[in-house]
């Protein structure tokens, strides 16, 4: 059975994250979706893991034609066979799989679709409750306020060369929960630059590490994201160390706060320069590093292409201490997923050289299938995310 995706914010991050955690294969791909084989995951679990998606689900039909009446017969046939008691509540959404002319034209019409199922529906002697918005597809909010997963369907329809796939909706992103680890922890500094929790989650995930096993550190771990999001998916052995007595303070503050129904592992915090962690942790004793190193001073958007500049070989200097100190303390093997600085001036990028930094160093990239660049509008400073091993 195949299953669909429906990507984040930044498609391309979404899908190496997917892969990288299941080793699926990828067969089709637009801006929005990613259709997958060989997924054995439960999907729920498999949601409540991986940060980069929206919704995830199962193909369950497909449709050569684009007959209304005939898509309409179907799923109202499937809403039927898993009825209950009470009121049916289904919801569609549409989405272009390689067909945009197909897709312009049926996404103005999956108000037509849903009202020709409840009228087959009420034909079957069902009342049924047609969930809408305002888009093309329903969005996580949507689908889960309106309980579209337990007490209903939502079905999606992905406009493709050779005609419709029908997809049914099994999971969607906990928008609430990322949100509250986001925004309700105790301790944030975006003086000290602010992680976001699905970007550290993302980052752990494309480590390829195995949670039971390994042990991570964050060498500029800041207020502790990285951290947090590790002991989320299962990360029991843990290290964090930073520079400022401060952010480890703030570590340990969301550390105690955050809430997991479980004792938290342990988790070793440091107060060092990590360029001096060679000297404080046991050789080839870390099997992750996970971290946004020090980004820079904070940009206030006057800067010319000389403080760039400037900035650019700072963070040089900085990078090629700490991180040749970090490879002594790691086994062999051990992976590292970094978000490297990209400095933008207008459309002018100034990337920190990361990469060749640690190439020289003697680490060893593992590529990954594109480029992997995070930017959230407005911001100053792109990250690009790269992954070595030693």
């Amino acid at each position: 059975m195949q299953t669909f995706a429906i990507l984040g914010s930044h498609p391309h991050i979404s899908k190496e994250e997917l892969v990288t955690v299941t080793e699926a294969s990828l067969v089709a791909e637009s801006n929005e979706v990613g259709l997958f084989e060989d997924i054995s995951e439960d999907l729920v679990q498999l949601q409540q893991r991986i940060a980069g998606l929206q919704k995830l689900g199962s193909i369950i039909g497909s449709f050569t034609s684009h007959s209304i009446d005939d898509i309409a017969e179907f799923l109202s046939a499937l809403l039927v066979a898993e009825a209950g008691e009470g009121r049916i509540s289904y919801g569609i959404s549409i989405y272009d799989l390689g067909d945009a002319k197909q897709f312009e034209n049926l996404k103005k019409i999956p108000h037509a679709i849903g009202m020709e199922v409840k009228k087959a529906l009420k034909g079957y002697g069902h009342k049924a409750r047609f969930v809408t918005g305002r888009d093309h597809a329903l969005s996580s909010v949507i689908v889960t306020k309106g309980r579209l997963i337990h007490d209903g369907a939502e079905f999606c329809l992905f406009t493709t060369p050779k005609g419709i796939l029908v997809g049914q909706t099994a999971s969607v992103q906990d928008f609430a929960d990322w949100s509250h680890r986001d925004f309700d922890r105790p301790a944030r500094d975006a003086k000290r630059g602010m992680l976001p929790p699905k970007l550290a989650r993302m980052m752990i995930n494309l480590s390829g590490a195995n949670p039971s096993s390994s042990r991570l550190i964050d060498p500029f771990c800041g207020s502790g994201t990285v951290l947090m999001e590790a002991i989320q998916i299962g990360f029991g052995k843990m290290v964090g160390s930073d520079i400022s007595e401060q952010a480890i303070d703030d570590t340990k503050a969301n550390l105690e706060w955050l809430e997991t129904g479980e004792e938290l592992p342990s988790i070793d915090l440091h107060v060092s320069k990590a360029s001096n962690l060679h000297a404080v942790l046991d050789p080839e004793s870390i099997d992750v590093v996970i971290t946004e190193p020090f980004l820079g001073r904070p940009r206030q958007g006057s800067e010319n292409e000389q403080d760039l500049l400037q900035a650019v070989k700072e963070l040089s200097k900085l990078y090629t201490e700490s991180f040749s100190s970090i490879k002594q303390t790691l086994s062999p093997g051990a992976k590292i997923v970094i978000a490297s600085p990209v400095h933008m001036l207008r459309d002018e990028a100034f990337p920190v050289p990361t990469r060749r930094i640690l190439k020289e160093l003697g680490y060893t990239e593992l590529p990954f299938s594109e480029k992997l660049l995070y930017r959230q509008k407005g911001q100053f400073v792109a990250r690009e995310l790269i992954r070595f091993t030693i």
